[in-house]
């Protein structure tokens, strides 16, 4: 007997891990893995079997925490060319993205309160 069953979900495309029960030979529960990808479903998966399900009430801290931020603070995390993942990207993937033209802009200085 198989510990997990992959079955895809018809109205989002993604994949839903089935866990059994050894015992019982039951379903225990099933959860989406979030990804559409069948391999990378099945990696999930198989990490839930080794390691357990992750908590569900870290993801809920972690969507609390993301509302509790202030705009300006998200401004400044967003467009800081030195620690911002976004605009690292951005220079990597557009190669001219200038950075002097945009932050010399007096729009974005006003909004954040940055220099």
């Amino acid at each position: 007997m198989r510990r997990y069953y992959l079955r895809r979900r018809s109205n989002n495309g993604n994949w839903t891990a089935i866990i059994m029960n050894a015992n019982t030979r039951k379903p225990a529960f099933s959860r989406s893995t979030g990804t559409s990808n069948k391999k990378q479903a099945d990696a999930i998966a198989q990490g839930w079997l080794v390691n357990g399900l992750p908590d569900s009430n870290r993801i809920t801290k972690d969507k609390n925490q993301l509302r509790n931020i202030a705009f300006t603070d998200y401004c400044r995390r967003i467009w800081d060319f030195d620690t911002s993942e976004y605009l690292k990207w951005k220079v990597k993937e557009l190669q001219g993205f200038l950075r002097g033209s945009f932050w010399t802009d007096r729009r974005l200085p006003t909004l954040t309160g940055l220099r």
